[in-house]
Parts: C-alpha cells; structure tokens; sequence
C-alpha cells in the first residue's frame, strides 16, 4: 500500500509542487524448510513472523510490526496498514492459502502489533485471555465488534494440541506461574512434535557465541523456563527459534533457529542471571553502603551486566527487602548513570521502602526525561500491590 504526499519545495523560479510516493513496508520472506519460512520488515530487524503452510491454509506466529517489548505498556495502538500490507504480501508468495490462524505468545508489540485485518479476512487468534484483556485494556482498540472478536479468539488456559491429523501438528504450551523468569504473566511456547522444534518466541534468549572461547559469561533467566518447559513435559527438541537472529550486513537476520545441542552447551558454559544476581542479593546492607566504592570498581573492573543489578533489586523488592533494594538500585544508578529504566528502579525501590519524597522526585526526574515515560509513580502503586 502506498502513501501519497504532497511536496512543497521552493526553487529560484517560485514554488514547485510534487508528488512522491511514500515506500509501503519491504517484506523478505526466508524459507527454512517445505513447511516453514520466516517473514522480516525492513522496519522490524529484531523479530519475525513464523509461517507455517497447511494444505489449505497458513498459520502466523507473531505479528510483529513494532519493535517494542515491556518498554510500551500503554497505548498499544495496531498498526493495520503494515498489517494489510503483510497479508497482501502472503497472496503474493502463497496465492491459494489465506491465513486462517496466527499464534501471539504474550502482549508485547513484538508478539503482537495488529490483528484487525486479520480476524476481518476470517483468521483466529490464538493466545490467552489474560494477554488479549490486558492489550485491549491497554489501548490495543479493535474496529471490529466485541462479540465478533471474541468469537474470532481462542483462549489458551492449558497445554492444548491443534492440527492433530496433519503433517504438522502443533502442541500449544501454556506456561503458568512455576515459570518465574517470563515477561508477562501468561505466556505461550509453540512446540511441532513431528519436527521436534519449539518455538520459545523472545524466552529463547539465545546469541550466537563462540562457546569454547566464551566461558562464566551471564545469561538470561529466561532459559530457566525454556529447559523447565522442555524437561517437565519430556518433549524431544532438536532445535529452537526465538523472535529475531539481527545480520547487520544483511539488513534482515539469519534464520533465528538454534540446535538443541548448542542450548544446553550455552548454559553449561554460563551461568545465570538469576544466580549472578543472588549473589548480589544474598548481601547485607551494611556491606552494601560501607564497600560501595569497592563494589563499583570491582563492577567496573569485570565489565558486569547492569541487568544482573537490576535484577537484584527487583528480587529484595519481592522479597520485601526494600532497604537492600535501595542500596543495590544507588550502587544500579552510580554504575549506569542517567539510564531511565534504572531511575525508575530507583524510584521504585525508594516507594516500596516508604520514601514518598525520593519516590516524587524520581517520578519527576523521570517525566523531565521523557514526559510519555512508561512507569514511574501510578506503575510503582500498582506493582506494589503484586508483591
């Protein structure tokens, strides 16, 4: 689809009028195998959308249109001409298939950034209730009517099998609160027993490393969950597909499809982020403040991930260490300072430890940085309700 726009340009002989043809979003569509290709934006480097050909039909998983994870929490507007423009795009590469279902693991804008056109051309939606009320709560607005939409979801509670009778079954796996390092409450995993692949969509938090020359490097909890996932269920896995693989030189990525074997050699030769932050956590306050030089040089010194900080303090926040949680969100700040992410743990690490004056003033810092800043003060209320 293409925008038209009107240019108004001066030139020695007066005022020229033009016409130029806004681009319509560049789709590269990569196949991985007969029944399997992966579809990038020249917008979106970072992720894809899975497609999975059937007989008569194709099934998406994830839509991602928008670059942006938990950072946009509020006004979760869909991007439908992107969307149209995908959907025109998939006639072209498969005329006689129209997509009859896509599979959206969790909220965010890069599982997720439009489903309208969708659910208008006859698809379903596949995710879980608690995702689908939470975008539309949030500002992810629909056209279509309620009842209409609704009809056109399926709710995902339970570890559900779709397809069984063809040559590519699909086992949706719904992970529950045992899963403790996912980024929303819900969250989808999309297992293909015949081909033994799981796709783990941004939970397969894997980057291609040199794993004999890498060694004690950090990783994110998030594979906890994968091998949790993997192991509790017993599923034979040959390989795993995350959200993205970037190429720079290429613009695209590279097929984001990793083996098995590397997962598990990935973990053995790192450790997790949840482990480097307990050590962090495990800490007295005492040494917190009296050894703080020291323990900024020393993070200086080995090049610390921040995250592994950060994390830290959001595990005394749910542990209700608030006192720790300040320390380690100052030591957070002095290491990396002027981030906002790491300001709002500040500020609230300093609300769950009853300091409303410092908590005003973080909110404040953080609305002069940027006065649409998703977080501060209503998202510390709110949290603080959870812990």
């Amino acid at each position: 689809m293409m925008r038209i726009v009107f240019l108004l340009v001066m030139t020695g002989m007066g005022l020229f009028y033009g016409i130029a043809r806004a681009q319509a979003p560049a789709f590269k569509l990569t196949r991985f195998d007969q029944k399997m290709a992966f579809v990038a934006m020249d917008t979106v480097h970072n992720s894809q959308t899975t497609v999975m050909e059937y007989p008569n039909f194709l099934a998406l998983i994830e839509l991602p249109f928008v670059d942006a994870g938990g950072n946009k929490t509020d006004d979760l507007k869909q991007d439908t001409v992107k969307a149209n423009a995908l959907i025109s795009f998939l006639k072209g590469e498969y005329p006689s298939k129209p997509v009859r279902y896509v599979f959206s693991s969790h909220w965010h804008l890069h599982s997720l950034s439009a489903i309208d056109p969708f659910l208008k051309n006859g698809a379903k939606l596949v995710t879980t209730s608690q995702n689908w009320k939470y975008a539309i709560s949030h500002g992810f607005t629909t056209q279509l009517d309620k009842k209409m939409y609704e009809s056109s979801v399926i709710f995902v509670n339970k570890d559900t099998l779709m397809f069984k009778k063809s040559e590519s079954p699909l086992q949706v796996l719904y992970l529950d609160s045992t899963y403790t390092n996912k980024p929303t409450k819900d969250y989808l995993f999309f297992y293909f027993p015949k081909q033994k692949r799981l796709h783990a969509s941004c939970m397969c938090a894997l980057t291609q490393s040199d794993l004999q020359k890498e060694k004690g490097f950090i990783y994110s909890g998030r594979l906890l969950d994968v091998k949790q996932a993997i192991e509790c269920r017993k599923l034979e896995v040959k390989e795993l597909i995350k959200l993205g693989r970037p190429e720079k030189e290429l613009g695209y990525f590279v097929p984001p499809v990793f083996t098995y074997a590397y997962f598990t050699d990935y973990m053995k030769a790192g450790r997790s982020m949840n482990e480097a932050a307990a050590v962090f956590v495990k800490l007295p306050v005492t040494v917190l403040r009296a050894e703080q030089d020291s323990l900024l040089r020393d993070l200086a010194q080995s090049r610390m991930s921040s995250q592994v900080l950060n994390q830290a303090v959001y595990t005394c926040i749910k542990d209700k260490q608030y006192e720790k949680a300040v320390s380690l969100a100052r030591l957070l700040n002095l290491y990396y300072p002027g981030v906002p992410s790491y300001i709002d743990t500040m500020g609230e690490a300093c609300y769950n430890n009853g300091d409303r004056v410092l908590a005003e003033y973080y909110n404040k810092v953080l609305l002069n940085i940027d006065p649409k800043f998703n977080g501060g003060l209503k998202a510390w209320e709110t949290n603080a309700g959870k812990h």
